[in-house]
């Protein structure tokens, strides 16, 4: 099976954190805002 995002960059951290923190804030409960994968790696965070 294809998958259409194999070529797309993984994310930063920071960028999933801000995306996580978007969700939280849009008036679903909290608690089941949660996010996992693989995240590009940035100098300092090995």
């Amino acid at each position: 099976m294809d998958w259409p995002f194999k070529d797309s960059p993984l994310m930063s951290r920071e960028y999933m954190e801000n995306l996580a923190g978007c969700a939280a804030d849009s008036g679903v409960d909290p608690d089941i805002v949660h996010w996992s994968g693989p995240t590009k790696m940035e100098a300092g965070n090995r």
